[in-house]
């Protein structure tokens, strides 16, 4: 008996450095070694050579970038920091202006009454209208009854608010430093009548400077649309419309005027643009969609009864050209997608319409070229599903990204989408497009469980692996996932 005990440290030792060695097998079989690969599925990958592709592969703390470009992809850095990419759209862009940065600070439109529209204040606010908001005691009288006062109106004269500021880059990724700021706030020649009058609510602190104000007209889809111009190192901007708004906006340019930045922090205060270079009508038929820079000029997309119109402007306010394409019904919303080329612009249009709050029925796709002042449709599928499309002027790209295990939908962030299906369209011929090359590019990221430590609650299940977080599925951990996102494409021409 006594030498059989003997023998049982041994035993446990054996099946610790067994179960040790089974381990880290499995860790090694199961870890993401980096591999991105494109996959052919039919044409000829030389006809992806017209574009280049950017992307990255990352999850909370480590990232790699790639590019994918003459049909091969190449890892441009690996790094230890957050590798998921923040996804937001600016109407109006942050852009680099020399060795510094001009961001948008303020961009909105201001309704106020119109001159000669009926207005009426009282001294009441009824309660009911400002939903479940919660106020301080402050704005309370004796009666326990909100202090202040209500302003209706019928027809709201539209303004501009925007301003931007030049950005001091930091070196070695310190914060930047604000060195001018250029604000602009003028009026337009536009008015604003919805079905119900506007109404402003102003709620009275016991001091003169406590008030606070809520508007019904705040989510009035009225906001500033703006483009950057490279070749004129300019800001243009106008304002989005919808059915309730009437007379015209101005194509505007709002600077900067001058590149003279001293050390310390400067504020400029404009009431009027530097420039207007032309008035755009509007009405319940004719709406401004969209504003985009297209390299000699701008590129105005209006919403119209019976389609969507698309005009361009040099950057005197002259009309270039001017392209109209028929829907099927109204477009209310547009979103638009630029791909750069050594000589032209594309893009990719996709419309909606409205149908109730929240709701919009998407029926309009088109594929357009601009180049030397004229306007060129080039593409017209029957649908889209809402990836990535680079427009050249006889070729496209479309991306659709993979959809995760649980064929979740595209936008969750937090699910793992592991590949891409890129297919390549000849549109010389046929609008719809004529597949010349479909692929896939991908990446082993589902293989990337340690199913081996899933439930122990042991020190090697939290170590990381030649810069590979271990992952576990808990539900009371944190699981950190690796997603594939492609950021860019440019048209590099053949």
């Amino acid at each position: 008996m006594k030498k059989r005990w003997s023998l049982l440290p041994a035993a446990l030792l054996a099946c610790s450095l067994l179960a040790v060695g089974l381990s880290v097998f499995a860790v090694n079989q199961n870890k993401w070694d980096g591999r991105i690969e494109l996959t052919d599925a039919e044409g000829d990958r030389r006809a992806l050579d017209a574009f280049v592709l950017r992307g990255t592969v990352g999850d909370s703390v480590h990232k790699i970038d790639f590019t994918l470009e003459d049909g091969e992809v190449r890892k441009e850095s690996f790094s230890l920091e957050s590798g998921v990419p923040v996804f937001y759209s600016l109407i109006v862009p942050d852009v680099p202006w020399g060795k510094d940065t001009l961001e948008v600070w303020d961009n909105s439109a201001e309704i106020q009454p119109a001159p000669g529209t009926k207005i009426e204040t009282t001294d009441t606010v009824e309660e009911s209208k400002l939903g479940d908001r919660m106020f301080s005691e402050d704005y309370y009288d004796d009666n326990g009854r909100l202090r202040g006062t209500t302003t209706t109106f019928d027809t709201g004269q539209v303004s501009v608010s925007f301003g931007y500021a030049c950005m001091k880059n930091k070196e070695n990724g310190g914060t930047s430093e604000s060195l001018k700021y250029w604000g602009y706030a003028f009026p337009t020649n536009m008015t604003y009548t919805p079905e119900e009058p506007l109404e402003l609510i102003r709620l009275q602190g016991e001091e003169e400077w406590d008030y606070y104000e809520v508007r019904n007209y705040t989510d009035a889809p009225i906001r500033t649309l703006g483009a950057w111009s490279e070749s004129r190192q300019s800001y243009y901007i106008t304002l989005s419309t919808d059915a309730y708004c009437d007379g015209s906006v101005g194509l505007y340019c709002v600077g900067p005027e001058s590149e003279e930045i001293g050390k310390t922090y400067q504020r400029e205060e404009h009431d009027a643009p530097l420039e207007t270079l032309t008035e755009i009508p509007v009405s319940a038929d004719r709406r401004i969609l969209w504003l985009e820079d297209a390299g000699d000029g701008l590129l105005l997309i209006l919403g119209e009864g019976d389609g969507i119109t698309m005009e361009l402007y040099d950057y005197e306010g002259r009309l270039l050209d001017r392209s109209h394409s028929a829907t099927e019904e109204s477009v209310d919303e547009m979103e638009v997608q630029k791909t750069e080329w050594p000589h032209g612009k594309g893009f990719f249009l996709t419309g909606s319409q409205r149908i109730e709050q929240d709701a919009y029925y998407v029926h309009y796709f088109e594929g357009i070229w601009v180049e030397d002042g004229t306007i060129i449709s080039v593409y017209r599928p029957q649908t889209s599903d809402g990836g990535m499309t680079a427009v050249g002027r006889n070729v496209v790209l479309t991306a659709s990204k993979g959809r995760g295990k649980d064929d979740f939908v595209y936008d969750n962030l937090d699910k793992e989408l592991s590949y891409y299906d890129i297919t390549v369209l000849d549109v010389s011929e046929n609008p719809e497009g004529d597949c010349i090359y479909a692929g896939r590019l991908e990446t082993d990221i589902f293989q990337d469980r340690f199913s081996v430590f899933a439930n122990l609650a042991v020190a090697e299940s939290e170590m990381a692996l030649e810069n590979q977080i271990i992952y576990r599925n808990e539900d009371d951990v944190e699981v950190q996932r690796r997603a594939l996102w492609l950021l860019e494409t440019e048209g590099k021409g053949v």
